[in-house]
């Protein structure tokens, strides 16, 4: 199930952290960016998958600048038994 997140009303400000590579589980193949996050308004991490995205792009953003994110998706998952949710967007908003 995919739910789209209103980013200002559920998490406040978003302030960027870190990033780092997204493998493909089994091809070990890099889809993207996994960008850690923090929420301004609730002291909460979040990390979020970015699809296509590159170090390279992401290398202009520094250790807490504010993000422009309008949405993000959330994708509740089970499997095993466990379940969880995960975080992507499509891109970045340039300021």
């Amino acid at each position: 199930m995919k739910l789209q997140i209103n980013i200002k009303e559920t998490f406040g400000q978003l302030i960027y952290l870190r990033t780092r590579d997204w493998l493909d589980f089994k091809t070990k193949e890099i889809k993207g960016q996994i960008i850690t996050v923090g929420s301004a308004a609730t002291f909460e991490r979040i990390e979020i998958r970015a699809k296509g995205h590159t170090k390279e792009m992401m290398s202009k953003y520094k250790v807490n600048q504010a993000l422009n994110l309008d949405t993000i998706e959330a994708n509740f998952w089970t499997m095993n038994g466990k379940s969880g949710l995960t975080f992507s967007m499509p891109k970045i908003k340039e300021n």
